[in-house]
C-alpha cells in the first residue's frame, strides 16, 4: 500500500487557489495526499461558507469552520458561529485562537471569541484548530481553563517550546508543523521536532503560505507536504513510511476522518 498522507491544515479557499484549484488538487493526490483539511480564516464567516461549498465538491477534502482571531474584533456572534460548527460535514472548530503578534484584532476580541468557540466545540463535540502568535501560553491556560481536553484539538503551525508540548498532552492536544522545519534558520523550531512524541504529532501546509525548501517563495500546496514529512522523519531520525503513516494515523483519529489509510 502506498504512504498516505493528510495535510491537516490548508486554506483551498483562498484566492491563490482560484484559477488552478484542480490541477492542485491533483497533484497532491499524485504526491499521496489523499485528505486536506480545508480551514476558514478570515473575511469573518465567508470563508467558512467557502469550505463548506467547497468540500461538498471535492472529494478528500474536509472543512474546519469558525472565526480567525485577526477578525475578531467584530460583534461576537455565538449563533451563527454554532450553525457552521454544528454541520455534518464540518470536523473540527476553527480556526480560533489568540494573535499576539500581528494584533489584527484587540485582545479582549480575541480572547472573547477564542471562548465562543471552545464553548460551541464543547456542545457539539468537536475538536478545536488553535491559531497561536506569541501566545501559545495563555491559549493553554484558557483551554484548561474551559476544560477543553474533552473535545481535543491541534495547535497549528506550532511555535511554543517542548515543555508546553507535554503540557498540552495533558489536555488532548497535538501539535502540527509546517515547511517552516526545513527552513535553515529554524534550528529551535527543529529542536521542538525533535522532542515531541510521535503520537502527538501533525503535519500541514497552511497553504497558500510556509512553503518549504525547495520551494519557499513560491505559492505553496498540499503536495509540497511530502518535503516537510520526509525533514520530519529525519529530525525524527525514524523511515519516512513509518513517520508518515503515524503522522496520519493521528489526523484520521483527532478529525475523525475516514480515509482508505493507515
Amino acid at each position: 500500500m502506498e504512504t498516505i498522507l493528510i495535510d491537516s491544515h490548508c486554506h483551498l479557499d483562498s484566492e491563490e487557489f482560484k484559477g488552478d484549484l484542480d490541477e492542485v488538487l491533483e497533484r497532491a493526490s499524485n504526491a499521496g495526499v489523499k485528505g486536506i483539511v480545508s480551514v476558514a480564516a478570515g473575511d469573518g464567516f465567508k470563508s467558512a461558507e467557502r469550505v463548506l461549498e467547497l468540500s461538498s465538491r471535492r472529494e478528500g477534502v474536509f472543512p474546519a469552520t469558525g472565526l480567525h482571531p485577526h477578525d475578531a474584533d467584530k460583534a461576537l456572534d455565538k449563533k451563527s458561529l454554532l450553525q457552521f460548527c454544528s454541520h455534518s460535514d464540518v470536523i473540527a472548530v476553527g480556526e480560533t485562537g489568540l494573535d499576539f503578534f500581528r494584533e489584527s484584532a484587540s485582545a479582549e476580541g480575541q480572547e472573547r471569541w477564542f471562548r465562543a468557540h471552545i464553548e460551541v466545540a464543547l456542545e457539539v463535540g468537536k475538536p478545536i484548530i488553535v491559531h497561536s502568535r506569541n501566545a501559545e501560553r495563555r491559549c493553554f491556560e484558557i483551554l484548561r481553563e474551559m476544560g477543553a481536553e474533552a473535545v481535543g484539538g491541534v495547535f497549528h503551525c506550532y511555535g511554543g517550546d517542548s515543555i508546553l508540548v507535554r503540557e498540552l498532552a495533558k489536555l488532548n492536544f497535538m501539535v502540527s508543523f509546517t515547511g517552516v522545519v526545513t527552513f535553515k534558520n529554524a534550528k529551535k523550531v527543529r529542536e521542538v521536532v525533535s522532542k515531541v512524541p510521535l503520537d502527538q504529532l501533525l503535519v500541514e501546509t497552511d497553504a497558500p503560505y510556509m512553503s518549504p525548501e525547495p520551494y519557499r517563495g513560491q505559492r505553496c500546496e498540499s503536495a509540497f507536504l511530502v518535503e516537510t514529512a520526509a525533514k520530519i522523519a529525519e529530525i525524527k531520525g525514524v523511515s519516512f513510511k513509518d513517520c508518515a503513516e503515524k503522522m496520519t494515523r493521528n489526523t484520521k483519529q483527532l478529525f475523525g476522518i475516514d480515509l482508505p489509510c493507515k
